[in-house]
C-alpha cells in the first residue's frame, strides 16, 4: 500500500503511547505549517518516522520529551528518523529533557540525503537534571545551515545543538549529549552553529 501525505496545518497533534511501546510515522510528505507535531514515547519505546520529505514552514517537532509535562515520556527513548530531503524554515526539531526530568533523554539519529534549516534549529536539550541525549546526522549529499532563529521572544543562533539549555527561571544541570554530524557537503551560512557540548563529551563534524 503506498504511502500518504501527512499535511498539517495551523494545529497542534500529538501521537503518544502512554503505557508502554513505541511511536511510529510513516508518510509520503510529511507537511507542517505553523503547527506542532509531538511524537510521545512509553517506557521503555523508541519514535521512529519515515518519510520522503519533511518541509516544516514556523512549526516545531517534539520528540521523545522527559519530564515536565502531563505528556512525557517516563524513560527518554531513542528517536530515528529515516527522510529522503528536510526542508526546516524558522522552524525546530527537538528533543527534550524538560524541567523536572531526571531520565536521560533519548538519542537521536537523523538519516537523510539533504538537510536544509534556515532559520531553523535541530536540538537534544536538557533543561532539567536529566542528561541530554546524543544527536547524530548522517546526510549522504549535504547538510545546509543559515540564518538566525527567532519566533516570538525566543531568539539565538540557528544550527545543531546538544547541549545544557536554560528558561528565563532555570538552568537545565544535565550534561550535553555528543553531537555528531556525517556528510560530504557542509554548508554553514551567517551566524549560524554546530554548537559543541562541553569538554568532557565529543563533536564530530566529517565532511
Amino acid at each position: 500500500m503506498p504511502k500518504a501525505d501527512v499535511v498539517i496545518r495551523n494545529s497542534r497533534i500529538v501521537f503518544a503511547s502512554r503505557v508502554s511501546g513505541s511511536v511510529a510515522l510513516n508518510a509520503q510528505n510529511l507537511i507542517l505549517t505553523d503547527s506542532r507535531l509531538l511524537l510521545i514515547n512509553g517506557t521503555g519505546g523508541n519514535i521512529a518516522v519515515n518519510a520522503q520529505n519533511l518541509n516544516a514552514t514556523s512549526s516545531d517537532v517534539i520528540l521523545a520529551v522527559q519530564g515536565g509535562s502531563s505528556l512525557e515520556s517516563p524513560q527518554g527513548g531513542n528517536v530515528r528518523l529515516d527522510i529522503g530531503t528536510i526542508a526546516l524554515t524558522n522552524s525546530v526539531i527537538s528533543s527534550e529533557v524538560r524541567e523536572g526530568g531526571t531520565a536521560k533523554g533519548g538519542d537521536v539519529d537523523i538519516n537523510t540525503r539533504r538537510l536544509t534549516a534556515q532559520n531553523s534549529q535541530v536540538r537534544a536539550d536538557t533543561f532539567g537534571v536529566g542528561d541530554a541525549g546524543n544527536l547524530t546526522v548522517n546526510a549522504t549529499e549535504s547538510v545546509e545551515l543559515s540564518g538566525d532563529f527567532v519566533r516570538g521572544t525566543e531568539q539565538g543562533p540557528g544550527g545543531l545543538f546538544a547541549q545544557v539549555n536554560s528558561t528565563r527561571t532555570t538552568t537545565g544541570v544535565g550534561q550535553g549529549g555528543n553531537l555528531t554530524v556525517i556528510t560530504p557537503i557542509c554548508e554553514f551560512r551567517t551566524a549560524v552553529k554546530c554548537k559543541p557540548p562541553p569538554s568532557h563529551k565529543a563533536m564530530r563534524v566529517m565532511c
